[in-house]
């Protein structure tokens, strides 16, 4: 700013909020658990999504992606409904389009998590699927964690 003429004094850092980190090295042990906890086959690409269950992050959409992409592909949503009505909706109508496009065994739903850094880790990838807000926090906490941002399912 100061090349811009803004006085220094006048001028505030603010760090991004966001924690980037080195990522987690896990044993095969763990990441084989974890990758069980998130019922994820052995030989599948494990795809992790992390958010609040709403509309604007647009599970829906990651969803419907899936529909179109053959197996192995497994996803893992990260994430709970907060007490507004329109997110308990949504996150009964993600669990209706996974019924209604028979993808129950493709997709599971791991409410809230605090180790998501632990799961990124044994994940494969991260899918960002917001529909607007956020997408370099999500390419900065996630590839901060060392793990791919997909821009296609296909």
């Amino acid at each position: 700013m100061t090349a811009f003429g803004v006085p220094a004094e006048r001028s505030v850092v603010l760090p991004n909020g966001i924690s980037v980190t080195v990522p987690l090295a896990l044993t095969g042990a763990e990441r084989a658990r974890l990758r069980e906890e998130m019922a994820a086959g052995e030989g599948d690409l494990l795809l992790l999504n992390a958010g609040r269950l709403d509309p604007q992050k647009g599970q829906d959409l990651l969803l419907a992606a899936l529909d179109g992409v053959p197996s192995p592909v497994h996803v893992a949503l990260v994430g709970d409904a907060v007490a507004a009505r329109r997110t308990a909706d949504h996150a009964t109508l993600l669990h209706r389009q996974v019924q209604r496009l028979g993808l129950e065994r493709r997709v599971s739903f791991l409410g809230w998590r605090d180790d998501v850094p632990r799961l990124l880790a044994a994940a494969d990838g991260y899918v960002p699927t917001a529909r607007w807000g956020g997408p370099r926090a999500a390419a900065l906490g996630p590839g901060g964690h060392g793990r791919r941002l997909p821009h296609r399912l296909h």
